[in-house]
């Protein structure tokens, strides 16, 4: 989907095919805008699939120029980043802790087991056994990114087109919004503010109802 069949979709809302009122810079700048905020309310919008160098030791960093946030260790690749290996569970830290307090300072190894995660730490997780001081580690991770910022009408949006309604109410809520509080413009904004996070509500809900797990566990409970 390109940034134009979201940006011409809001001019015609907007009633301002010719961006008279509302420029172009302007409505390329509220389009980077809605891609941010879609992202911040599902990670998953802008995700990848990706292998990972880890560090040695225990705590790992995801890159701060471009990933948001961790969403899944998936298995170890190797010593050079593309020979699949041993798949890498979820570990509780809380229980590690408990049951070997040491696990910090065990032996290093080269296949990683588990992996933990803190949801205030997004950008952060620790694997088990803590990891070759000298021996290359990599493992497959699936998280979140920074888009690249759109200059033009004529590029590709970076995130799946079936956001493109919510991105559309974005730009018309930003655009509606200059206005006072007291106008029927800033109403307007208003409803499109809420109509933005109402459509990744749904979608959100939609996805659940369809999720394999999800679904095996409430066939496990009928």
């Amino acid at each position: 989907m390109l940034g134009s069949a979201v940006l011409n979709r809001v001019s015609e809302i907007l009633q301002d095919a010719s961006n008279v009122t509302w420029t172009a810079p302007q409505m390329i700048e509220w389009l980077n805008d809605a891609i941010r905020a879609l992202v911040l309310v599902r990670p998953d919008a802008s995700s990848t699939t990706a292998s990972m160098q880890l560090v040695p030791g225990t705590k790992q960093v995801l890159s701060a120029a471009v990933d948001l946030r961790l969403i899944r260790v998936v298995r170890n690749m190797g010593a050079n980043g593309t020979t699949p290996g041993r798949a890498i569970r979820l570990g509780d830290m809380g229980v590690l802790d408990s049951f070997a307090p040491d696990w910090h300072t065990e032996a290093s190894a080269v296949v990683v087991k588990e992996y933990m995660f803190d949801e205030a730490r997004p950008d952060e997780f620790w694997v088990t056994p803590p990891v070759h001081g000298t021996t290359q580690v990599h493992v497959e991770v699936v998280k979140s990114v920074l888009p690249s910022a759109m200059t033009a009408s004529t590029e590709t949006v970076p995130v799946d087109d079936i956001y493109g309604p919510a991105l559309i109410e974005w730009c018309c809520y930003r655009a509606f919004s200059r206005d006072s509080e007291h106008t029927p413009n800033w109403q307007r904004g208003a409803r499109h503010f809420a109509a933005f996070f109402s459509l990744l509500q749904i979608k959100m809900k939609s996805d659940m109802a369809i999720n394999p797990k999800v679904r095996a566990m409430v066939e496990k409970q009928a």
